[in-house]
């Protein structure tokens, strides 16, 4: 295992980044939107986060993400090593704490894609410059929509809907919406296509810089 260690400075400049939460519905777009940014915007850090769910081809630890054994991760949980965690599927996922207090300690801004159970763990946060993150939510579709993505995705990896999973993630959404709410940023994804593609991300990326304290830090990276 081979995983970021030791403990953050707790001499912190006047001066330092700002964390930047992406949440939302599965299917919203939320990874595709965020690789699109840092693509664009080298500034932002997307530090590594952890799981327990195996390695997917293609997909490389260290690289995608921090592969861990289940007992692993309930070590590194049992050593407060985690910024936030979440149980998705039967999985575990954690954002490490260390990385994410070293960058916004170094002025950068810091992007964290996370599912709603760990975006509420940082609104709720005892730390101050985690508890003032910036939180976008992503709202996906409507239910029609969602439902008909779901199938899609399982007819993709030639799979059957199991309805009783189908109706779990329905109402999933609806509690999430909820937690939209509370949310600085919606930024709505609700159709397919690349054109749908290109609006979200507008959205997105002008929320982002808007939410920053000093978006023209960041302009000119993205060769507008």
């Amino acid at each position: 295992m081979s995983v970021d260690s030791g403990n953050p400075s707790s001499q912190l400049p006047i001066k330092t980044g700002r964390l930047i939460v992406i949440t939302g519905q599965s299917g919203a777009g939320k990874t595709t939107l965020v690789d699109t940014l840092l693509a664009l915007h080298p500034h932002f850090v997307r530090p590594i986060t952890c799981t327990t769910r195996s390695a997917r081809d293609g997909e490389v630890t260290g690289v995608h993400y921090h592969f861990l054994t289940p007992n692993e991760f309930a070590q590194l949980v049992s050593e407060d090593y985690f910024l936030e965690t979440a149980a998705v599927y039967g999985q575990n996922y954690g954002s490490p704490k260390t990385p994410v207090l070293q960058a916004l300690a170094e002025g950068r801004d810091v992007l964290l894609v996370v599912d709603v159970q760990g975006a509420q763990q940082i609104m709720n946060c005892s730390e101050t410059l985690i508890r003032e993150a910036l939180i976008l939510f992503f709202v996906g579709a409507a239910e029609h929509v969602l439902r008909h993505r779901i199938i899609k995705r399982a007819a993709e990896k030639g799979k059957q809907v199991d309805c009783n999973d189908l109706q779990r993630r329905l109402a999933e959404s609806e509690a999430e919406w909820q937690f939209a709410r509370r949310c600085e940023y919606v930024v709505v994804n609700n159709r397919d296509g690349d054109a749908a593609l290109a609006s979200t991300y507008q959205q997105f990326r002008e929320a982002v810089l808007h939410l920053l304290p000093n978006p023209e830090t960041h302009r000119g990276q993205s060769g507008d």
